[in-house]
């Protein structure tokens, strides 16, 4: 019994030898790999991956091409839609293309010139007014009915016949649109005399006129009208109306501005010395 606390003092030597030898040991692991991850940190960390270097000839960043692509490409897309647009409804009516299909072109007419006297006329307008007098005389018949058709309410009725009378050419101008005048077909008693020949407004309600023109009491009153005038003049309706009564004339005058050539496919497949155009500006 006497050896008994020497016995248990050498097991709590050992014991806390044991102990400090395993915290030694944890702590020389713990520190070892610390200094292995600082000196990774520091290798990774004090020393660039990649240096950055300025060129001695920098790129450009092509700004301006890109601007002139995009503008390129922009018009070009613009241009596509509306070729395909004009495809689909058909391309508008102008000089070259009229001229390209070889139809008669009295040239330009501006849409100002209303009811202007003849002597106050611009000198382009007054030329196409000739021209368009010109085409009359061109393979004309005694007492020729003439059409005058288009878009819009351009009238240059009063300077054309202005125009015819002195040529010394008796006229009855007819007025197709107008919104006064008769709702009779004694068509002969409501002739009005003018300065530069004899005036019928059809006059009335606006169905009224389109029925009218195509019956056969108007067109009788037209046959008629040619044994006493060397022009008959329609004046005043729209392309559909014209294409009704394109049967009576001798002669077709159609003023155009947006129109298409399916627009004027009815007109087009008649002769060409009985159609010509007029561009209204």
């Amino acid at each position: 019994m006497k050896d008994l606390p020497e016995k248990w003092k050498f097991e709590k030597e050992l014991k806390l030898k044991e102990t400090l030898t395993s915290s030694m040991m944890q702590a020389m692991t713990q520190l070892v790999e610390a200094n292995t991850v600082q000196s990774n940190l520091q290798k990774v960390e004090s020393i660039p991956w990649d240096y950055a270097f300025p060129s001695a000839s920098p790129k450009s960043l092509k700004i301006f091409f890109f601007v002139f692509l995009f503008a390129f490409v922009a018009s070009f897309f613009s241009f596509l839609t509306i070729f395909i647009k004009n495809i689909l409804r058909g391309f508008p009516l102008s000089f070259d293309s009229l001229q390209a299909i070889e139809q008669k072109i009295c040239g330009y007419l501006s849409s100002h010139i209303g009811h202007m006297d003849i002597d106050k006329i611009p000198s382009q307008d007054l030329e196409t007014l000739r021209k368009m007098a010109s085409f009359l005389e061109e393979e004309r018949v005694n007492g020729q009915i003439v059409g005058f058709f288009g878009s819009g309410k351009m009238d240059f009725s009063v300077p054309l016949t202005q125009l015819l009378a002195k040529r010394e050419k008796k006229v009855l101008l007819i007025s197709i649109d107008s919104s006064e005048g008769c709702d009779s077909t004694d068509w002969a008693s409501k002739i009005q005399k003018k300065e530069w020949g004899d005036f019928l407004s059809m006059g009335g309600k606006a169905l009224f006129v389109r029925d009218a023109v195509v019956t056969s009491g108007f067109r009788d009153f037209l046959v008629s009208s040619k044994n006493l005038y060397d022009e008959v003049i329609l004046f005043g309706g729209d392309l559909t109306l014209g294409e009704e009564v394109l049967g009576y004339c001798d002669k077709v005058c159609l003023l155009v501005r947006k129109e298409t050539l399916m627009d004027v496919k009815t007109f087009l497949k008649e002769k060409k010395s009985k159609i010509a155009f007029v561009l209204a500006t």
